[in-house]
Parts: C-alpha cells; structure tokens; sequence
C-alpha cells in the first residue's frame, strides 16, 4: 500500500483539468482504496463554479461525472492536509514550492512520468478539451498504477 492517503490536484481555476483528474482518481478510490481521498483546487480559482461545460461533457462521455464539482480555492492548510500535491505545469509546481517551502518533496506534476506539462483549455475549442481530457487520464493513470495499482485478480 502507498504511503500517499490523501492527494490534491492542483490547477488554476478549478474548473477544467483538476476536477478531470480528481473525477478519475475517486473512481479507483472508490473502487480498490476507499480508505484514500481526493480533492481539487485552484491557484486562482474560479470559487464555487461548477466545471467547465466542455470539461464535463468530455468526461461524461468517458464515465466520469463532474456535475457536482465546485471549484474551491487552494489555502495553505490544504498543502498541510494533503501528503501529495499535483499541479498541471512547472511553473505552477515552482510557484507553490516558493510560496510553501514547507510542502517541497510533495508537490509534483501530474504529468512527471511523462515529463509533460498539460496545457489549460480554457476559453479553447473543443479540440483543446479532448486532448486535454486524453493527458490528464493517461497522466492520472500513471500515477495510479505507479502507487495505487488495481489488485491483480
């Protein structure tokens, strides 16, 4: 079992890649490590809206619904609850390793296996949203299968 119980994904308004990726880690929680949680925020988040309609007609298609998220606004006391922090690009994993020293070591990109970042879609047409969608699940994946594999039958 990992030694991670409770990421956070991590982008900048909360409405298009974090809730992506928090809609697909929750399905494996709840699937094979319900003892672990997820959740999303924002650098400069859009607070209490909803997800981006293209993000959640994206994700319907793929099995994932996102009509209940709202965007929540990343606070200090986040980075001490969660034990790993994933962000979308490398400035921003910059950005919250200087303004929070005391999280470096657990704040990484979504996309470090791959060595990508994911670019944000928003206000972009649809094309940009499906190939978002396309990293953040094969960036999600890797990070799952790497500490939270499912069990082999």
């Amino acid at each position: 079992m990992t030694s991670f119980h409770q990421p956070l994904i991590v982008c900048i308004g909360n409405i298009c890649r974090s809730p992506i990726a928090e809609a697909i880690f929750k399905a494996h929680f709840e699937k094979y490590y319900p003892e672990c949680t997820v959740a999303s925020a924002g650098m400069a988040a859009l607070t209490g809206n909803a997800a981006d309609p293209l993000s959640v007609k994206i994700s319907q298609v793929h099995g994932y619904d996102l009509s209940a998220h709202r965007a929540m606004q990343l606070e200090e006391h986040h980075l001490f609850q969660h034990d790993l922090i994933l962000v979308m690009e490398l400035f921003q994993q910059k950005q919250l390793e200087t303004n929070f020293p005391f999280a470096r070591g657990k704040i990484h990109r979504l996309g470090k296996f791959r060595e990508k970042d994911i670019p944000d879609p928003y206000l972009k047409p649809v094309y940009a949203f499906e190939q978002m969608f396309k990293s953040v699940y094969d960036c999600s994946l890797d990070w799952l299968n790497q500490f939270w594999p499912s069990p082999q039958k």
